[in-house]
């Protein structure tokens, strides 16, 4: 690639200049850390860019988000106004510091979709999530919380939320009826995901009590065959119910193509009759990974919708 002297000036109107630096970083995430070196001007625009999405995770990338917020290089004011996004990656074995993440992710106020699993969360992410705003969330709220009778989603930071990816296990009547109680009351909920083995009597109660709801998806883990079987074994005969397999613990929160995205093409599918009223397995195109998991019926596989693209940012 040609370098272009920067003592020159830029070479285009600023405006357009800065359209194409700002669709270059979107288009392609990886490149940011190079067009970050290419002029003080350029470095001004794609910077919030840079930190909109933070991945938490043992890459160059986050120490040296950590270093930068704990480090007090850039002012508070910088996290809050361009953090959004919080994806969690690590394990016990990953070596993260914790305390720092925490104390870092605590100045980050805009985010607004957090989703993974691992030791962040846990009862010290209680404090973060208490000063957000969140729309989608795809999290064990029971890492957050002691237990899942104390899951308490009458906090702020939930009553903004309109998907929720639930990662809590509910296959006790009892506590799955509980806890779709508490959903039903989240004022702007439109999008909600229960995995596995919930009651169907949980799933009609939710469907009949959230207001707001348009789409209910229950993901399953325990192979194609079986969740066939599951979604033919339904009572519910509600079109915004959908059922297919589980493919990535981030998808509820990303941008579309998504969970939520292929979930409403099956349901609009649906109430044209392109699929028939009592099919409620949605297959993936991606699934079946095997010909032995292959549906037998075509009834079965008028599911079929876009494979999922997740979001990717690679190291520094």
């Amino acid at each position: 690639m040609e370098l272009i002297d920067a003592s020159l000036g830029p070479r285009l109107p600023p405006e357009l200049e800065r359209e194409i630096f700002e669709a270059a970083a979107e288009m392609d995430p990886p490149s940011i850390p190079r067009l970050l070196v290419v002029a003080k001007r350029v470095q001004l625009w794609i910077e919030p860019l840079a930190y909109h999405t933070v991945t938490v995770d043992d890459s160059k990338r986050f120490l040296s988000f950590l270093d930068n917020a704990n480090g007090g290089w850039k002012p508070p004011a910088f996290f809050a106004q361009h953090v959004r996004y919080l994806f969690i990656h690590i394990t016990t074995d990953d070596g993260v510091p914790l305390q720092p993440a925490l104390s870092a992710l605590k100045l980050c106020t805009g985010i607004t979709r957090i989703a993974g699993a691992g030791p962040l969360v846990c009862r010290d992410l209680l404090p973060v999530l208490a000063g957000l705003r969140l729309e989608r969330i795809a999290l064990f709220l029971t890492h957050v919380f002691p237990e899942l009778e104390e899951v308490d989603l009458g906090l702020a930071c939930f009553q903004t939320l309109t998907h929720y990816d639930v990662f809590d296990y509910l296959p006790e009547h009892a506590q799955a009826l509980m806890y779709v109680g508490k959903l039903a009351l989240l004022p702007c909920l439109t999008h909600v995901s229960l995995n596995d083995d919930v009651p169907w009597p949980a799933v009609e109660e939710l469907l009949q009590t959230c207001a707001t709801l348009r789409v209910l998806v229950l993901q399953w883990a325990d192979g194609v065959e079986t969740g066939i079987k599951r979604a033919a074994e339904t009572p519910i005969r509600d079109a915004r119910f959908v059922m297919t397999m589980f493919d990535d613990m981030e998808e509820a929160a990303w941008d579309a193509p998504n969970l939520w995205t292929l979930a409403e093409e099956f349901i609009e599918n649906k109430r044209q009759g392109r699929i028939d009223e009592t099919c409620f397995w949605m297959q993936r195109a991606d699934w079946p990974k095997n010909d032995d998991d292959a549906p037998e019926s075509s009834a079965e596989t008028e599911g079929n919708s876009i494979p999922v693209a997740g979001l990717s940012l690679q190291d520094a």
